[in-house]
């Protein structure tokens, strides 16, 4: 499996995301180390939905991985 940090991001089933709340919590239960972050006012297309929201969540992700976890690397 995956052995490394990892983004699923997910939007508003109601505007047309794929991915669940169930299905993330489902996804995060295999791996822990996969992080879910949900960018509201977004749909299936989150980064022309709601670029700003995506810059963000993409910049925290980022910034966690230099950040200590003390966890195994």
């Amino acid at each position: 499996g995956i052995r490394c940090p990892a983004l699923l991001m997910t939007a508003e089933v109601v505007r047309g995301a794929i991915v669940t709340p169930q299905i993330a919590a489902e996804v995060q239960q295999l791996n822990p180390l996969i992080r879910v972050a949900q960018v509201a006012d977004s749909g299936h297309d989150i980064y022309r939905d709601n670029l700003d929201g995506f810059l963000a969540v993409v910049k925290d992700f980022l910034a966690s991985l230099d950040r200590p976890t003390g966890g195994q690397a």
